[in-house]
Formats: C-alpha cells, structure tokens, sequence
C-alpha cells in the first residue's frame, strides 16, 4: 500500500485505466475533523448535525471530507466547490460543473475504517467490514446468499466459515454499490467465490456469462480482522491502494 503524503500528491494521476483505493482511520482523521467540516455543504453539515453521538458526526465529517479532498485533488478544484447529487438508490455522484468529470467514486465504513474507490469512466464500489463473529450469522447467510454461495459456505467450518461469510457479505456488498442498485437488486442475482485463498472472482451475474465478463472483483489488502472487496466494470484497470494519512 503507498503512502499519500509520499506518493500520491506528488504522483497521481488518475487514467481511465487506474481503480485509486484510498484507506484512513477515524483515528488517523481525526485532527482534520474541523478542518474538514469547513469543506462540507450546507446539506452535509445539517446531516452531520443530525448525529446523537460526536463518534458519529466526526465519523461522518471525516469520510465526506475524505472524498472533497481527494476528488478535489484529482480534479485540482477546491475540494468545498465540488457538488454532489444521488442516483435512483441513493449512491452518490459528482454533478454540476463537474459532471463531466467522469470521475466515479463509492465510500465504505466500518466501525473506525474508512475506504474510498474512485475511477474514470467506470463503475466502481467498495465494502469493507470488520470480521466480527456475532454478525457471522447462518439465517443472515441463508437470506442474502445465493443458493450456490449458501451451500459453498456449508462446506466450511469454524474459523473458515467465518471467513468465508465475510467474503461473501463485501463481494456482493461492493457488487452491488459499483452498479448502484444496492438492495433494490434481487437477492442471489450474483455468485462469488468465498473460500479462504480462493482468488476472489463473480462466477454469476444474473446467469449471464457477457454481464459476468464485464466486471472485475479483487480482494482488498486490510490488515488481520478486516475484509475488503472492490468491483469495478472492466478487466482493463490497475489497482493503486494508498494509505490516508502517511
């Protein structure tokens, strides 16, 4: 993983062959937090101002900001002049002015863990989740899986299953944030892989082997208790992850 401070503002040039996956902490932002509320709109900040608990406002202000800075940056515009607009489902995109950027990008959260996508002229979506036993569910599995990716879970015990859950639920979860249908696409659609060490891979989308040919899935490098997905369309791009701040 490269570091930002080193790499990224002196070198980064996003292409319409490059996938850029940028990973923080809430930690880690945690000293931007005013500074980043600065950059927010109007709506972000009464959104932002809407959270019961400072954890989660700072969590809020920390990942939208995130993105200003880094879209702001790539477009080299001042990140507070950026607008933003939804989609049919809710998934965000660049509007306005910058429209024509084609520039997309997809945020994911969990617990302290920050993780931002962003591309050119492809959809992309990222999902990272803490691995965490208790939401490692077989009722959770049996009703968001596929039949295929239920049973291939089955075959595995323990540890493993756990592992494999956790596979499955951020392949499909980035899945389906690249194509912005989110839970409105029918569920068990979409097979992964979700073996330990199986290379990750979409074996199915809507039983058509073109739609399946036209995206591309890969494994995040998280570190130990943290499992991470991104899909975007295409086979033609190259990953750079960095990491936020050096």
């Amino acid at each position: 993983m490269k570091e930002w401070r080193n790499d990224f503002k002196d070198s980064a040039d996003l292409t319409k062959q490059d996938v850029f996956v940028i990973g923080s902490t809430l930690e880690s932002l945690s000293p931007r937090v005013q500074e980043y509320s600065d950059l927010l709109s109007a709506a972000e900040a009464e959104r932002a101002d809407r959270f019961k608990f400072q954890i989660h406002r700072d969590r809020f202000i920390a990942s939208h900001g995130l993105v200003r800075e880094v879209l702001g940056f790539l477009l080299r515009v001042p990140a507070h002049d950026l607008e933003f607009s939804e989609g049919e489902f809710g998934k965000p995109f660049l509007s306005g002015d910058f429209a024509g950027s084609e520039i997309q990008f997809n945020l994911s959260r969990s617990e302290n863990r920050i993780v931002l996508a962003v591309a050119r002229a492809r959809k992309v979506g990222v999902d990272v989740e803490f691995v965490r036993p208790n939401l490692a569910d077989s009722g959770v599995a049996q009703t968001h899986f596929s039949i295929r990716e239920f049973e291939d879970l089955n075959r595995l015990t323990g540890r493993d299953w756990e592992i494999g859950f956790f596979n499955c639920w951020t392949r499909n979860e980035a899945f389906i944030k690249a194509t912005g249908e989110g839970l409105n696409r029918p569920l068990g659609s979409i097979d992964v892989t979700l073996r330990p060490g199986q290379p990750a891979e979409l074996t199915s989308v809507d039983s058509d082997p073109e739609e399946t040919k036209r995206w591309k899935l890969v494994d995040l490098p998280f570190e130990n208790g943290c499992a991470g997905a991104l899909v975007a369309e295409g086979r033609d791009w190259n990953l750079t992850c960095w990491n936020y701040p050096s």
